[in-house]
């Protein structure tokens, strides 16, 4: 698989070119929302009313076009991540980190009933999507399975379509038609990756990185994210990494048979997730932390701005009218009255990344949690593959629930870890990263 190589040019003649006679775009945060840590997904109705879910467990709507939401629903200490409204507007999903919850509402989201009983095997759901009837559920965050659901009855009705020989991970759905879609996930060597099926899920075949090839363009441990579909030749994905010294996206011109891989950062992972384009050329991506990356030539140059912060979806009701979920709710707007380098600096409390790490000498790696939360700890070669799926070491050092705190690991004790260079991965419900450490002696070093 070619990959693309492009450096992010910070120029003002490149800003220059991102505004327009009127202003420059500029993603705005809304007022009046609830501070989440994060809002994860959001979806509008062919109608215009828009639903967003966020990690308190809320659901907010508006209708008004985006303008002002309001929460219509809560389920307390349950992680919502992903939402979609069947066309009819009144019909609609909510998936939540949480295998005991997975939400209906038939009114128009007045009133939601769980509905996970009716999911067979049912983990956790991360993507949604639905084509008439149809309805597609894909999951799981932690990467311990890589479970399909669909419905072809407004999701009355449920099948399970195991997914585990092509992927360990599945994250993001878009159909396209009723016999066309595209799963975003990632594979335990290959790393991020995208399946495609012709005929309305059944099937599925892996499309990126390319099924014949022998070396892959992403790490082991990085996820393809988010898809972002332009119109039915044009796509982009975003690509989760937590070891890579690079940003990466793909894109794709020829409706998903072939992928390329483009360097958004060739010194700087920003650990993107959401991605989201108004036309071919526009877009933004981003992850956790502030700012967003812009592109205005289809992802050949990006610019890194100080608007918008922890990014997870960006979504587009029209041209030039957006919305992105992360650490609030964003809305695409312009502003005349700045140039666009000067596009105000994000320094809210919500855009705080959650969660530390640091190294105790004879200890090992330690994770400070900012508030109970699921944790998967894996343990990663210096090349970012995992050392728990060789040999007959085919275990996490934890999958579990954990308090808000210090928790500390000693993956030499485990894995007879020989003198080198290691990272620890944390996959908690907030959010997936690593720390890179040396072994020296037994004794567990700090690597920056």
């Amino acid at each position: 698989m070619q990959i693309i190589r492009i450096f992010v040019v910070a120029s003002l003649l490149l800003f220059s070119s991102f505004s327009k006679a009127d202003g420059v775009r500029t993603w705005i945060n809304l007022d009046g929302l609830e501070s989440a840590g994060r809002y994860d997904d959001i979806v509008f109705t062919p109608a215009m009313t828009g639903f967003a879910v966020n990690a308190n467990g809320q659901i907010y709507r508006s209708q008004n076009e985006g303008q002002s939401w309001s929460p219509i629903f809560r389920d307390q200490g349950v992680y919502m991540r992903a939402i979609d409204f069947l066309d009819n507007g009144r019909t609609g999903f909510v998936g939540a980190l949480r295998r005991d919850k997975f939400f209906r509402t038939t009114d128009g989201g007045n009133t939601w009933i769980n509905i996970s009983d009716r999911l067979p095997g049912h983990h956790s759901i991360c993507g949604l999507d639905h084509i008439g009837s149809k309805v597609f559920a894909v999951g799981n965050y932690q990467l311990t399975s890589a479970q399909l659901f669909r419905s072809t009855d407004s999701g009355e009705n449920w099948e399970l379509i195991d997914l585990s020989s092509l992927a360990s991970g599945l994250i993001d759905v878009k159909f396209l038609s009723a016999d066309m879609g595209f799963i975003a996930g990632t594979h335990r060597t290959k790393g991020a990756v995208i399946l495609k099926t012709t005929d309305g899920g059944t099937s599925w075949a892996q499309v990126y990185p390319a099924a014949n090839a022998t070396t892959y363009p992403t790490k082991p441990a990085d996820i393809l994210w988010k898809l972002d579909f332009v119109n039915d030749r044009v796509a982009y994905g975003s690509v989760y990494s937590a070891t890579d010294t690079q940003s990466k996206v793909v894109k794709t011109t020829d409706g998903g048979r072939t992928w390329q891989t483009l360097i958004v950062d060739a010194a700087k992972n920003w650990e993107l997730e959401g991605v989201g384009f108004i036309d071919e050329n526009t877009g933004w991506t981003g992850g956790y932390g502030a700012g967003s990356l812009m592109t205005t030539d289809g992802g050949q140059t990006w610019v890194h701005r100080n608007d918008g912060g922890n990014f997870n979806r960006l979504y587009f009701i029209r041209p030039g009218t957006g919305f992105a979920a992360g650490g609030g709710i964003f809305s695409l707007g312009e502003d005349s009255s700045r140039s666009p380098a000067s596009v105000r600096p994000v320094v809210a409390k919500e855009y705080v990344v959650p969660h530390t790490t640091h190294i105790k000498k004879s200890a090992g790696v330690c994770v400070e949690l900012d508030r109970d939360t699921h944790v998967t700890v894996r343990t990663l070669d210096k090349n970012g593959g995992f050392i728990d799926d060789q040999g007959k070491n085919n275990f996490a050092l934890a999958h579990e629930p954990m308090a808000k705190g210090e928790h500390c690991f000693d993956p030499k004790k485990t894995y007879k870890l020989k003198d080198g260079t290691y990272y620890l991965q944390f996959r908690t419900n907030e959010r997936i990263f690593a720390r890179k450490f040396k072994l020296r002696s037994n004794n567990y070093l700090a690597v920056k």
